[in-house]
């Protein structure tokens, strides 16, 4: 998967896993109306190949992205401005209902929208020099695109409150106390580190991995009962709808017999 665009990379990096990296690095990889159309289509393309499995989201250069291009915003009619917000609020929906999990690798810069952008996303790999923070108290600025109520399901309420109302800098470290990342390794790592667990889950079924991220999703701040009866569901209208395919039939029969032999 290798695609030709303006303001990011778009290629498979390894066997099933692509990578669309944001390239905008002398903007520290802000978003604009392009960058998130962009965004938008390549997360489409790598869906729609059957040969990919899980996207890595990467920004060119010391920064993964430091949210919107404030000096683009400001120099835009006030229609601009709004579709900018409005681009960034359905990338976010689109990230959250993508069929395929996505990991973004972060490192220095995830300010606001970059901030959320990493939290869309299923997985978080961090550079140990990476920052997160949300500015919209600080500036006075009201979010537009759900990013409260994001941010509290992911932490949780007191932690969701203490980023959004001191708009203070959060370290890789404090992130994974909070439980927002995955893995925090060296800068040098980063790469390696997110193509590492992406490789890991590729290297699942991907029915099986489509279907358990679309049960954690559906469920998502849900009460148990009704998500479990929800999980219910969507496993026998899998089972009714989706015949297993050859690699899976070959994994559970593997599983069989690899139980039959340890209990002997």
């Amino acid at each position: 998967m290798t695609s030709d665009y303006t303001y990011i990379r778009s290629a498979t990096v390894a066997g099933h896993v692509a990578e669309v990296r944001i390239n905008r690095p002398e903007r520290r990889n802000a978003l604009t109306i392009g960058v998130l159309s962009e965004l938008s289509h390549a997360l489409d393309a790598a869906v729609a190949d059957p040969e990919i499995r899980v996207v890595i989201l990467a920004g060119e250069g010391k920064s993964f992205c430091a949210g919107a291009d404030l000096h683009a915003v400001h120099n835009t009619e006030l229609a601009e401005r709004n579709e900018i917000g409005l681009g960034s609020a359905r990338l976010w929906e689109q990230l959250g209902s993508l069929e395929i999990p996505v990991i973004a690798a972060v490192q220095g810069h995830a300010i606001t929208g970059g901030l959320h952008l990493a939290m869309c996303c299923d997985l978080i790999v961090a550079a140990e020099d990476a920052v997160f923070q949300d500015t919209h108290a600080r500036l006075g600025l009201v979010p537009g695109s759900g990013e409260p109520q994001r941010i509290s399901r992911r932490i949780g309420i007191v932690a969701a409150r203490e980023m959004l109302l001191t708009s203070r800098r959060f370290s890789a470290a404090e992130a994974q106390q909070m439980g927002m990342v995955s893995r925090v390794v060296p800068a040098e790592q980063l790469e390696s580190a997110a193509l590492a667990l992406a490789g890991e889950i590729a290297a699942n079924n991907p029915r099986g991995v489509r279907y358990i991220k679309r049960m954690l999703n559906g469920g998502w701040g849900k009460p148990y009962g009704e998500a479990q009866w929800e999980d219910t569901i969507l496993n026998w209208g899998g089972r009714l709808n989706e015949r297993p395919d050859d690699d899976a039939a070959e994994r559970l029969k593997a599983f069989r017999e690899r139980s039959r032999r340890e209990t002997k």
